[in-house]
């Protein structure tokens, strides 16, 4: 690969919010991951969810990014809108 198009396809996640894995690392998986996010948008961590492409199959995909990108955002709010006074 090339430097240019690795920046290409980090962008194009940071737009879209979400990463998918599509049998890249292993022949029959896919994986779905998004970030989540400190008070200032950087991200800290990732949360991702990996199936079988027989579970995880195109036709499924919006739905389980949708899931995977709620999930990820409700973290985000709940570790990073939270008061602490000591």
């Amino acid at each position: 690969t090339r430097k240019d198009v690795i920046m290409q396809e980090l962008e194009e996640i940071r737009k879209q919010g979400y990463a998918i894995d599509d049998e890249e690392l292993e022949p029959g998986l896919r994986c779905i991951a998004a970030p989540i996010l400190n008070s200032i948008g950087h991200p800290v961590a990732a949360i991702s969810c990996s199936a079988p492409i027989i579970r995880m199959n195109k036709s499924m995909m919006n739905q389980y990014i949708y899931e995977v990108k709620d999930i990820a955002n409700r973290i985000s709010h709940e570790l990073y809108s939270v008061n602490i006074t000591l």
